[in-house]
């Protein structure tokens, strides 16, 4: 994998000029941004847009908000004055996409890191004296010797026993996750605590004044929009599905578009996780192929990680038997892509109390824990 990124948060000095030559020595790496207070790296393959003055990156990809599939080519001076202004805020009055940005801050003497609120793009970052290491892949940042990774057990037991409750800590001692929508500032010896940046408060909270048919139209439109733009780089899709809600509607976008895409569903030889039967007619409905595949014990090997690499344990190991079924038909129709409705239930849906009970016991320190400590 070569779309990673490497971003080196402080004063430059002699400790972040090794960090640096450690990080070139380890992987095939180039230095896109470099001055007083930060220095950026990234892999060949990794989409970036550079502020025109070169102070600045978004590293993934952009699109207009008013023109929803239009990918960003480049970015002006007027983008820049209004990412400075107002925190970046513009970033997200105008873009939307996958991205994490490293931008000047409004008061001119620091910079602002901004994972966009989709955190289509992993960002982690590890504390180093006055320098902020960020990174989309921590175990390339051990490998190249710009910290020792030591397993925090306690930040273990407790991801176990809240069943994977997604906060800023890891399972790494001194490595913690910038939460989608989220911002650190960075100034002179003084790096910041996050900040929410990415509100949905600002957003659900506006009176709904518009026809019910509008409103769905608006809906309908903007999800077709990104799925084209999500889409666009690739020549033909593989669409996981269930004939549920999330990947039905994925499916339907893709079938307004030009890109040929096939669908697999995967079913295991209980009646309990067969539904074969529902993407048989979503597959008819969009007049598309579909892939029917059944789940194999033979795929999993429980001496291997769901998740080499991750700072968390992530993932059941039955999906090593998805993950392998997918493989497996994408190259069969020449698919450079898989798309799934995977977190649609984050949107349209959420079963889970779990978030309520992090409130509540106060994983995140807003209130004082009454029940079991862990």
């Amino acid at each position: 994998m070569t779309d990673y990124y490497l971003a080196i948060l402080g004063p430059d000095g002699p400790e972040r000029r090794l960090l640096v030559t450690l990080a070139e020595q380890a992987d095939a790496i180039q230095t896109l941004v470099n001055d007083d207070t930060k220095v950026v790296l990234a892999g060949p393959d990794q989409p970036h847009l550079m502020l025109p003055s070169r102070h600045g990156i978004i590293l993934g990809r952009l699109f207009a908000r008013e023109r929803l599939s239009q990918p960003i080519s480049r970015l002006i001076e007027e983008d820049e004055w209004g990412f400075r202004v107002n925190d970046a805020r513009t970033l997200l009055d105008r873009y939307w996409g996958n991205y994490v940005g490293v931008l000047p801050d409004s008061a001119g003497n620091g910079d602002l890191l901004v994972r966009d609120p989709s955190g289509g793009i992993p960002c982690y970052v590890i504390r180093r004296g006055e320098l902020l290491i960020a990174t989309s892949d921590v175990e390339r940042a051990v490998r190249a010797g710009l910290f020792a990774a030591t397993v925090d057990w306690g930040a273990v037991r407790r991801h176990l026993a809240t069943g994977g409750v997604r906060n800023a800590a890891t399972c790494l001692l001194g490595v913690r996750e910038v939460l989608p929508g989220s911002l650190i500032r960075c100034r002179a010896k003084a790096i910041g605590e996050p900040e929410i940046w990415w509100n949905p408060w600002d957003y659900v909270g506006r009176p709904l004044t518009l026809p019910f048919d509008e409103l769905a139209s608006r809906l309908r439109n903007t999800l077709e929009a990104c799925t084209a733009a999500l889409a666009a780089p690739f020549e033909r899709v593989l669409a996981t599905v269930s004939g549920g809600l999330d990947s039905s509607v994925m499916s339907a976008c893709l079938a307004k578009q030009a890109i040929p895409f096939e669908c697999l569903t995967l079913a295991t030889h209980s009646p309990h996780g067969d539904e074969r039967s529902y993407a048989r007619i979503l597959a008819e409905a969009l007049g598309v192929p579909l892939h029917e595949r059944f789940y194999s014990g033979e795929d999993v090997d429980i001496h291997r990680s769901q998740s080499p690499g991750l700072p968390r344990p992530n993932g059941f190991l039955f999906d090593q038997s998805a993950q392998e079924r997918q493989r497996i038909c994408a190259r069969d129709i020449g698919a450079d892509a898989i798309f799934s409705g995977g977190g649609g239930d984050n949107v349209f849906c959420c079963p889970s109390s779990k978030h309520l009970a992090q409130v509540w016991r106060g994983v995140n320190g807003e209130r004082a824990s009454s029940g079991v400590g862990f």
